[in-house]
């Protein structure tokens, strides 16, 4: 068994595929394609309309809106309060230079 530092890499194969066209299978496969895609994309038009609608409806609850107002109040006002206690702790201590 030989062994190497590097890692050669081996040739490339040939590989021969006939191909062979068929006009009218072609065509087929064409329309059954397009169909399928029509029918996905109807499929997936009505499951987002109909997850478009929960969203819309989950976000315009009064309770939803109450609880974003509350997050969001805490949210600043803690931040507020880390802004505060650094600008103290760098202006009138001595902990920060």
């Amino acid at each position: 068994m030989r062994v190497t530092l590097f890692k050669l890499k081996k040739p490339k194969r040939f590989v021969y595929r006939p191909r062979h066209f068929d006009p009218v299978m072609e065509d087929l496969h064409s329309r059954v394609e397009m169909i399928e895609s029509e029918l996905k994309q109807d499929e997936s038009d009505d499951r987002s309309e109909m997850s478009r609608g929960r969203i819309r409806k989950a976000w315009n609850t009064p309770e939803a809106r109450k609880s974003a107002n509350n997050t969001s109040a805490i949210r600043i006002g803690l931040i507020f309060i880390l802004l505060a206690g650094f600008f103290y702790a760098y202006f009138f201590t001595d902990l920060i230079s």
